[in-house]
């Protein structure tokens, strides 16, 4: 009763401004764990050379998947909390709906980390044992697959928020746009990396292209609420 009294207390200025905490904080640590260690370490197209890169940068490799579960993982879900009671005057069923799928996101997201983590315990024998580097590459595969798989979830998340910023009436029409375009990002990336046999090598291609919306949507969305729409709610 308590946390529910609590919950219902949070007002939609106070929403706002964690809403754009959370952003800033795991965003910073999503670039870093994700593109500025990972991005580098890991060569989609080369199981191989991704491996010893890691052996060469193990512990940096292992500050990116702490970041994650210190830093991303909890403040997504407290993201999609601010977000559900930011939005919830719009359509409260349909705000908690891109909630539910932002946390099942972050979930297959955690799901999707414990497997560089398995990678981690043979890293001293990966020179010398064949199974060690199968196992190895098995899971940074296995990574990359889980958390595209996650993208579809997340594609929905932002598909409604994009409804209810355009149904809102207090939040610009361009803002509930970029979302559902960046939400089309998405599904094209995930479904794309499924659909297609020869999607690693098109993939250097695809990214660039998707990339710019995935990014744009989602960032003008938290810059706008925490600006504009705290002083209007």
């Amino acid at each position: 009763m308590e946390i529910r009294k609590t919950l219902k207390d949070v007002s939609s200025s106070n929403a706002a401004i964690m809403a754009g905490i959370a952003y800033f904080i795991m965003f910073v640590a999503a670039i870093f764990s994700n593109f500025l260690i990972r991005g580098e370490l890991i060569i989609a197209d080369n199981p191989a050379l991704s491996l010893q890169n890691i052996v060469d940068n193990e512990m940096l490799f292992r500050t990116s998947i702490v970041s994650d579960f210190l830093f991303v993982l909890p403040f997504d879900v407290l993201l999609a909390f601010a977000l559900y009671v930011f939005l919830k005057p719009a359509n409260k069923s349909i705000s908690l709906l891109a909630a539910w799928f932002r946390i099942v996101y972050t979930a297959i997201y955690a799901i999707a980390l414990l497997f560089l983590i398995m990678v981690l315990p043979g890293l001293n024998g990966i020179e010398e044992s064949v199974n060690s580097n199968l196992v190895s590459i098995f899971c940074l595969k296995a990574f990359n697959i889980t958390w595209l798989v996650g993208f579809i979830f997340f594609g929905f998340h932002l598909l409604l928020l994009g409804y209810l910023a355009l149904k809102s009436g207090f939040i610009p029409k361009v803002v509930g746009w970029l979302l559902v375009l960046a939400a089309i990002a998405y599904f094209f990336d995930s479904y794309a990396s499924i659909l297609l046999p020869n999607y690693q090598d098109v993939s250097p291609k695809i990214q660039p292209i998707v990339a710019i919306p995935e990014f744009i949507g989602e960032l003008i969305l938290i810059l706008w609420i925490l600006i504009k729409g705290r002083k209007i709610m």
